[in-house]
């Protein structure tokens, strides 16, 4: 992934809390809440790309408080912390694209609510059924209804 490619609509896969979620690559820029959360809810989870590439997050680097002047700094601390970050991904060749569609179906019938909250589908059964039958990572981002990153999760949040 560059860059310079513009925002991207990724799949998290958070194995610990057995959940799915849309996230914008600019999530990969901002983090919100106490660096030890936000590194604790991160390192390790699985990233999909549309394109089929599976990324593990292996490293969360803070940089500085968001803004560029002293008082936006100020105002970014005041509101939970709010960070500029930079993350790596490394490649995880040894997941295949068939243990992420069991993944997905799994995560979605354990969390329906999901979908209803965060994708564009609003039948989590007919997610997850379209989900099982795809054979591609595109046709797994269709089936479960993945939003444009503008209509993404667009920062780590330290949360629950």
């Amino acid at each position: 992934m560059t860059a310079d490619s513009g925002p991207r609509t990724l799949l998290f896969f958070d194995e610990r809390r057995e959940a799915i979620l849309p996230y914008s690559s600019d999530a990969f820029k901002v983090s919100t809440g106490p660096r030890e959360r936000v590194l604790e809810r991160y390192l390790g989870v699985i990233v999909l790309d549309r394109d089929g590439t599976i990324w593990r997050i292996d490293e969360i680097r803070f940089e500085h408080l968001w803004g560029e002047s002293r008082w936006r700094r100020i105002f970014s601390f005041v509101n939970g912390g709010t960070r500029k970050i930079s993350v790596t991904l490394r490649q995880a060749p040894e997941i295949r694209f068939n243990e992420m569609r069991q993944r997905a179906v799994d995560y979605i019938t354990k969390r329906p609510e999901l979908i209803e909250q965060y994708f564009d589908k609003t039948d989590p059964g007919q997610a997850v059924s379209q989900a099982a039958r795809s054979s591609t990572a595109s046709e797994l981002f269709d089936a479960l209804g993945a939003p444009a990153p503008l209509d993404c999760l667009d920062a780590l949040i330290a949360g629950s």
